[in-house]
Formats: C-alpha cells, sequence, structure tokens
C-alpha cells in the first residue's frame, strides 16, 4: 500500500490477516522497486493511481506498466481504487491500469460517493472474468443486497447523458475552486506553505517550508477546537526532514 495512503483499509486487511506493507508514494506515485525491497513475495498490491490520498500524486505511466509486468511475472493481484478519476483538470484523461491490463490481474473499483453524494452508498467492481463466480459467493455472505431502487435511477441517469453532462459541470465548478483555493492560499501564506503540485481532485495539499519551526499537532489541534475537522478535509502534513505522525 501506498505511505501516505487511506488508513480506512486497515481494517478490512486485519480482518482477513493480510500484512500490510507501507511503500511510500513520491511525485510518480507508488514506487514499485521500494515495495519489492520491502516485500519481495507480496502477493496483492492495493493503491489508488488517479490521484494518491493525501498528497494528490498521480502513478506514472512508468510505473503502472512496471506494476503491471510484476503482476502478470509473479501471478499477482492489483487493486485500482480510482480515486478521484472524475476530476482531473489538467491533461488528457489517464488510462487505468485495469484498461492497460486488458482486463486482467487489477481489480478496479470505485464509488459515486464524491461524483454524486455520499448517502447513495453506492459502488462497483469491474472484476477480472476468473474472479466473478468467487467474489459473487463472498458476496452473498457477507452483503444483505442494495435497494434496487437507486440503481434503477443512476442507470436512468447514466442512459439519458445527463449523468455525463453533470460530470462536466462538476468538473468544471470544482477546477474553478481549486484555482481560487490555490491563488488565495499563494497569496496569504505563501510565505510558509509550499503546495504540492497536482493535476486534479477535490482537495489541494500544502507541507510547510523546511525553515519553520512549526508544530503539525499544534495546528491540528488549533484547527479541532475551532470545530474544523474530518468534515473539512484538514490535514497537517510537516516538512519531509523529520516528518512526524500528527
Amino acid at each position: 500500500m501506498e505511505e501516505p495512503g487511506y488508513y480506512g483499509v486497515d481494517g478490512a486487511l486485519a480482518a482477513v490477516g493480510a500484512n500490510k506493507v507501507a511503500v511510500p508514494a513520491d511525485e510518480e506515485g507508488f514506487h514499485l522497486e521500494a515495495a519489492l525491497q520491502r516485500s519481495g513475495n507480496a502477493r496483492l498490491a492495493l493503491l489508488t493511481p488517479s490521484r494518491n490520498y493525501p498528497m494528490g500524486y498521480t502513478l506514472s505511466l512508468a510505473r503502472r506498466l512496471a506494476l503491471l509486468n510484476w503482476a502478470r511475472e509473479q501471478d499477482a493481484w492489483i487493486i485500482e481504487d480510482d480515486y478521484d478519476s472524475e476530476f482531473r483538470f489538467d491533461g488528457p484523461p489517464l488510462t487505468s491500469l485495469q484498461g492497460l491490463s486488458g482486463g486482467e490481474r487489477v481489480i478496479y473499483m470505485g464509488t459515486f460517493s464524491r461524483i454524486l453524494h455520499p448517502s447513495i452508498r453506492l459502488g462497483y467492481l469491474v472484476l477480472p472474468e476468473v474472479l466473478t463466480e468467487p467474489f459473487s459467493q463472498v458476496r452473498a455472505y457477507v452483503d444483505g443486497g442494495l435497494s434496487s431502487l437507486p440503481q434503477i435511477a443512476l442507470a436512468d441517469f447514466m442512459a439519458s447523458g445527463d449523468f455525463a453532462s453533470h460530470v462536466r459541470r462538476m468538473r468544471k465548478l470544482y477546477q474553478q475552486r481549486r484555482d481560487i483555493l490555490n491563488t488565495l492560499a499563494e497569496q496569504r501564506f505563501g510565505d510558509q506553505l509550499l503546495r504540492v503540485e497536482s493535476d486534479g481532485g477535490m482537495h489541494s495539499t500544502f507541507i510547510f517550508r523546511d525553515d519553520l519551526n512549526i508544530s503539525d499537532r499544534d495546528l491540528a489541534a488549533a484547527a479541532q477546537a475551532r470545530g474544523w475537522g474530518y468534515g473539512h478535509y484538514l490535514i497537517f502534513i510537516p516538512p519531509a526532514k523529520g516528518r512526524r505522525e500528527s
């Protein structure tokens, strides 16, 4: 898994007895060579190629191809969480790992929580054919099923073309909001913060400049005292040198 990455999956990994191996992510995303040094016999890679959370890195094409080659050679699997892929503002659309693989070795997953609304509670998997039957059997044990009405409504929304129009409108709106946020942050905090370059997404990431003596823990506590918590997606990340968990 990427480090930093989304920690919400830790419970699911622990429940099946998996050993999590944290792998550094840099400006090109998931670092396969570092992963193999830490766990050469790994059977599964879980990552967000379109946009790492929280840093916003995008997996480069060279690393995508290397990762797919590893999965084929080692008979391993890749879980591709296509996080924030709808909100790519700069550059052409990205080709998913699932698309590059020809449908093999990649379990592609996504959700409509961000593009529509969290309360819709609909997600999806695109599976290699060999996995469809075992996944269906497992789902029968762990999932009581979803109401058909939201699924039918979403299918009609897509078939009418309105879903694609909605995505285009939201992409434009969120790009405008991102640009305004980044401009204001540069104007007001340019001497304190450095923005991490990113080509899209629904959040911006900033790190403290190396020459500042700032406690990320104190800032996080102050933000929480003002009511700025998880709902506002505030994450304080200290400089790379001497980085501390917060």
